[in-house]
């Protein structure tokens, strides 16, 4: 997970700063020339039309990290201030951030009740948090071996096994959570990953 996919927020607002800039700058320059109307007629317009198309593959891009419907990205490009609200939107992936220290913190309550499937889970998403492919997976097998239909699970060693390459297993577990699941924005982020997955070479 690179820093883009773990600070979201800061991405969308580093490419609205970015634009913002360049449109500025731009702006300036058109103030200083002597022929601003042509300049503005059909630069400016270009510009704008360009800086809309960054700001919609990247906010696009971070909404889909989130779990969110594209259906949210005109309200931050078109409504004033409406990109505060694509800031403000919760990360409904069902893996978070996660450090070693967070990891250590499910340790213990695995010690203690290695019955805990929520412990495996949680740990499991920790470990996908830093990489450890093969660790999540192992907790998330943990889990569903004591807890048989945990959702989550499927759904979070799926989205592992893509990242190891291992297109088979991933899909067998997406589609076993896609025929499961009640959570609609989250059954579509599962059916577009499916869909990746069998359109890749």
């Amino acid at each position: 997970m690179n820093w883009f996919e773990r600070h979201l927020n800061w991405t969308m607002v580093l490419a609205l700063v970015g634009v913002y800039g360049v449109n500025f700058i731009n702006g300036l320059m058109a103030g200083l020339s002597a022929h601003y109307v042509s300049y503005f007629t059909w630069f400016d317009i270009g510009l704008m039309i360009i800086s809309l198309a960054i700001l919609a593959l990247v906010w696009g891009w971070a909404l889909r990290r989130k779990n969110r419907s594209l259906w949210w990205l005109p309200l931050g490009l078109f409504v004033p201030f409406g990109f505060i609200v694509l800031l403000c939107l919760e990360n409904k992936s069902l893996i978070h951030d996660a450090s070693s220290s967070s990891i250590a913190d499910y340790n213990k309550p695995i010690e203690l009740s290695p019955d805990n499937a929520d412990a495996h889970y949680k740990r499991g998403n920790d470990y996908y948090g830093v990489g450890e492919y093969s660790k999540a997976i192992a907790d998330y097998n943990k889990a569903i071996e004591l807890h048989p239909n945990h959702l989550s699970a499927y759904y979070n060693r799926g989205l592992a096994y893509r990242k190891k390459g291992e297109v088979p297993r991933a899909v067998s577990d997406l589609e076993k959570f896609i025929g499961l699941s009640t959570d609609p924005e989250l059954t579509k982020a599962a059916q577009q990953a499916l869909s990746e997955m069998k359109h890749s070479p």
